[in-house]
């Protein structure tokens, strides 16, 4: 979702911090799966 710039680029993925919290990423991901199974009854 975000690309990395400038020297981020030459340092391995598995090493570098994402550049925003992923929290809100993680609670979209949270909130569509919960949609997908329906209300929940």
């Amino acid at each position: 979702m975000y690309p990395p710039k400038g020297l981020q680029c030459l340092i391995p993925q598995g090493m570098r911090q994402p550049p925003r919290p992923v929290d809100d990423i993680v609670a979209i991901v949270l909130i569509e799966r919960y949609l997908a199974m329906g209300s929940g009854e």
